[in-house]
């Protein structure tokens, strides 16, 4: 039995219905947020010979709060976030997916590190169904250290999670106080306690210091990508290949000599790869790749190809307002999902609608 598979099992096993009483899920995938610093003053080598710290200390160890609900710890692994891969989120999403089918389960929290949180939550988002909430946590600094965000962060998650606010609102991610919907936030800083941002459409809520919740704006699609896998426990290759002024054709078929069934390539400005690169493109896609024109830069808009003479391809499907990471999931999914010419329909339709 996996670390998953015995996590869950014994939450199942132990839960039962407290009436009256609300209850949370606190899910830990390790991360910062997991880690207690060696000293007071350890805010980088803990990376390296911090502590691992179980859910289940963290959640005895957290300070009293009004509403406060019934607090339930899960862990289901330790790896640093950016060591994570597709099966782990696979599994994360299934995990999350069944805690929330008990009764007696009002939302759950994940904590996770912040070097891959927006990758998770944006691949939560799109596997995910509506529902009760699910809310994404890190931190910047571990816990025991002067200045820790880690109880800060967790407690905001918590209040943010239970609100009627955040029900129905797919993946959210909780950071510094702000609140960020999964396909717009991003890390911004490595070292800031504000280290994260939505460089396209901003923060959509904060969690204020008294426990007020306030979000806005409109909920993404409803999508729920995950009953369309199936029980796959990886998903299809997609390779991201960032363009620059000398950039030429290796890295694409590499990529497809590696078995990429997918190629994003993040191009200057609105998504233009050199013209070398475009030709390898071209022959990726006459070899059955799915091509994805995107952009390397922080806020763009990658435009529906114009079938001009000027356009790299008006064959490459173009990602819209994600950036490149965000359009590598979802074409990975969506080829999960279904037959190659399937996935380019349902592709190019989640990143219109995303």
């Amino acid at each position: 039995m996996s670390i998953i598979e015995a996590s869950v099992a014994g939450a199942g096993a132990l839960g039962h219905d407290r009436d009256g009483l609300r209850r949370c899920v606190v899910v830990g995938t390790g991360g910062t947020i997991g880690t207690r610093g060696s000293d007071p003053l350890d805010r980088n080598e803990y990376m390296y010979g911090g502590t691992s710290v179980d859910t289940t200390s963290t959640l005895d160890n957290l300070p009293d709060f009004p509403g406060r609900p019934e607090l339930e710890a899960i862990a289901i692994t330790d790896k640093p976030s950016h060591d994570l891969d597709a099966g782990d989120q696979l599994g994360l999403a299934r995990v999350v997916e069944q805690l929330r089918a008990r009764r007696d389960v009002d939302a759950v929290v994940v904590q996770h590190g912040t070097n891959t949180v927006e990758e998770t939550a944006f691949t939560l988002d799109l596997l995910l169904p509506h529902g009760k909430p699910v809310v994404l946590v890190g931190s910047m600094r571990p816990s025991g250290v002067v200045g820790t965000d880690a109880d800060s962060n967790l407690i905001d998650a918590i209040r943010l999670a239970m609100s009627p606010a955040a029900a129905n609102r797919g993946v959210l991610v909780s950071l510094g106080g702000r609140v960020f919907a999964a396909r717009d936030v991003t890390k911004i800083d490595s070292r800031s306690l504000a280290g994260f941002g939505a460089p396209v459409l901003g923060p959509i809520g904060l969690v204020e210091p008294d426990g007020e919740v306030f979000l806005s704006g409109a909920a993404p699609p409803d999508v729920a990508m995950l009953g369309r896998i199936g029980d796959a426990t990886e998903l299809p290759r997609v390779d991201i290949v960032v363009s620059h002024c000398t950039a030429d054709g290796t890295l694409i078929e590499a990529a497809c000599a590696a078995g990429a069934r997918g190629v994003v390539c993040a191009g200057t400005g609105a998504g233009f790869p050199t013209a070398r690169q475009v030709a390898a493109l071209r022959a990726a896609a006459a070899n059955g790749v799915l091509v994805c024109r995107s952009s390397r830069i922080a806020s763009a808009y990658v435009t529906p190809p114009s079938r001009t003479s000027t356009d790299p391809d008006p064959d490459f499907l173009w990602s819209a307002h994600l950036n490149a990471y965000q359009a590598r999931i979802a074409l990975s999914i969506a080829l999960a999902a279904g037959s190659t010419a399937d996935a380019r329909r349902t592709a190019q339709e989640l990143f219109a609608r995303f």
